[in-house]
């Protein structure tokens, strides 16, 4: 079944449409066809590889910081401050080319 007859929950997009308005993650049919055709290069894997770099970067100083922590005895960790800070500190080297070194 192709994405472009797979049912859609109503229920949920009704919910979703006035936080995501009516682009590609709420779309169907022709409308979504479009848009995704529209979108299709920016994620091709030849444009996003030399982004892997940052991403692995951005992964490995946070993995250092948990053993960095788990080193310590720390008994508990709050995953999604983490990943949160992790996603910033990428997303801003990527976008803005700017190292913020919000992970430290």
């Amino acid at each position: 079944m192709s994405a472009t007859v797979t049912p859609k929950n109503m229920f949920f997009y009704d919910f979703m449409k006035p936080w995501l308005g009516d682009g590609l993650l709420l779309s169907a049919g022709d409308k979504w066809s479009h848009h995704r055709h529209l979108l299709t290069p920016a994620f091709h894997f030849e444009i996003l590889k030399p982004y892997t770099k940052i991403f692995n970067k951005s992964a490995d100083i946070m993995h250092a910081k948990w053993q960095h922590l788990a080193s310590e005895g720390s008994a508990r960790l709050d995953i999604f401050e983490h990943i949160s800070l992790m996603t910033l500190d990428s997303l801003q080297k990527c976008i803005f080319s700017f190292d913020s070194n919000c992970q430290a």
